[in-house]
């Protein structure tokens, strides 16, 4: 195991300390064996298709665990991950509580490469007269974490999925029973929970040159001008998001029983 990021002495006196504590948990051999090879270029969700994302989840001409190129200059990394015993409600009361208390709760979802993460509009977060998955809509986060290139921060948009560009139609159904969307440099990314049996699966796509940009829209950037080859970074947040996505399966459920459901 790697050294786990310090914590302080106030955080081990935390319930949930002890998720910290055990590290991160096992990943498949098969999913580990997809990060080494990126897959054939065409294989990702084109952005401008992005309703695929919801509405074909068994299509096998797209990419659905992995990372590669798209033919715009663009790359994609994309991931599935089965929460037992997990709801749609979990997973979005988990990204409200996770910036608005103590760092060591961003760091339960990586002990290994997540330092802290900050909502900005914390009132927002917690007005309970809110729906739990509006309360970070239009909502800022303040992160530093590593995925594999070196600690760095990054400011993510939580977004409303209508004003990143999905069909009002297709969200909160079945296949589809919540959506996190959110903007960000270099990349932009969305969660998917959809309900099976023993609990739900979260689909995670990562969009990489597709930004948070003027006027608060996703658009394309230049990858040309990246620090690093954007198939650099495909690959880099699809390792990470093997290592965030198992061990927040592993706890949420625990987590959210332990809590209450409270932020």
């Amino acid at each position: 195991m790697t050294k786990l990021i310090p914590t302080t002495q106030d955080e081990k006196q935390l319930a949930y300390y002890k998720y910290y504590e055990t590290g991160l948990p096992e990943i498949s051999a098969e999913k580990l064996a997809l990060a080494q090879t990126p897959q054939p270029v065409g294989r990702g969700i084109p952005f401008e298709q992005k309703d695929d994302f919801i509405l074909r989840p068994g299509n096998k001409d797209y990419c659905y665990v992995g990372f590669g190129e798209n033919p715009d200059g663009t790359a994609y990394a994309a991931n599935q991950t089965f929460f037992p015993g997990g709801t749609p409600e979990m997973l979005e009361w988990w990204f409200v509580w996770q910036g608005v208390g103590p760092d060591l709760r961003y760091r339960l979802w990586d002990p290994e490469d997540h330092y802290f993460s900050k909502i900005a509009e914390v009132e927002q977060a917690l007005d309970e007269s809110k729906p739990i998955r509006e309360r970070i809509w239009n909502t800022t986060h303040y992160v530093v974490e590593d995925i594999g290139l070196g600690p760095m921060p990054v400011n993510l948009h939580f977004m409303n999925p209508f004003e990143f560009g999905f069909r009002k139609d297709l969200l909160w159904r079945e296949g589809c029973e919540s959506l996190v969307s959110i903007g960000g440099i270099p990349a932009s990314v969305c969660h998917k929970a959809r309900k099976v049996e023993g609990g739900i699966i979260v689909d995670s796509y990562f969009w990489v040159g597709y930004v948070f940009g003027q006027n608060s829209k996703i658009c394309k950037m230049d990858t040309t001008q990246m620090p690093v080859p954007v198939i650099v970074v495909a690959k880099a947040l699809y390792s990470h998001n093997l290592r965030e996505m198992a061990k927040l399966a592993e706890v949420l459920t625990s987590l959210y029983a332990e809590e209450g459901g409270r932020i």
